[in-house]
């Protein structure tokens, strides 16, 4: 469900504290397995690049997403080490990622990731401390060979602007209303642009 909540409704204390509910009554619904959220699904829309530098003046220019607890494993992207994003990333907190297999290799080869530091930003860098390492997954397109990347928590780079990902128990087509009805029951106010299967997006 592509999904967007604006202001005067939704502040930026507010609207987290809404996805956070969605997500959460979404995982509850009969015939749901998991639910996560991200900005956009991958194959849609490209969050740009960042620089990237574990301090050693080696600097990459890596592609990146926003997602929440729970997007990876809903996706079927496996952690291999360390942790998913949690309720205790805090907006005021550390800055926190999460890197694929191909950016911890390009920046520690052949060393354990979790607990290093990187640096985030072309001009302007921001510290993130790596928590987990993902398996390398498709984002742009489906030919693509690996490619380094870096996931960062919606808690701390949050917008109005989600897409939520459900992993159903059986056909998806029969969730698809309860959906719809669920977020319509917690705010009159969200914008439901687009509500639709993975598979379907990804032909």
């Amino acid at each position: 469900a592509w999904t967007f909540i604006s202001p005067p409704d939704f502040t930026r204390k507010t609207g987290p504290e809404f996805y956070k509910e969605a997500v959460q009554n979404l995982r509850n619904l009969p015939g749901v397995r998991n639910a996560g959220l991200t900005h956009f699904l991958p194959l849609v829309f490209d969050e740009g690049s960042d620089c990237v530098s574990s301090g050693d003046g080696k600097v990459l220019d890596v592609t990146h997403s926003t997602i929440g607890p729970g997007y990876l494993e809903t996706m079927n992207i496996p952690l291999l080490e360390g942790r998913d994003f949690s309720v205790a990333d805090a907006p005021e907190g550390r800055g926190v990622a999460i890197v694929n297999e191909t950016l911890s290799q390009r920046l520690w080869p052949r060393q354990n990731a979790i607990g290093r530091s990187i640096l985030i930003g072309c001009k302007k860098s921001e510290t993130a401390e790596v928590i987990g390492v993902a398996r390398d997954s498709k984002e742009l397109s489906l030919s693509e060979p690996p490619r380094p990347y870096f996931y960062r928590p919606f808690s701390q780079n949050y917008t109005g602007l989600a897409t939520l990902v459900i992993q159903t128990k059986g056909d998806p087509h029969v969730v698809m209303p309860v959906v719809r009805r669920t977020l319509r029951e917690m705010s009159k106010s969200v914008r439901i642009y687009a509500l639709d299967t993975v598979s379907h997006h990804v032909d």
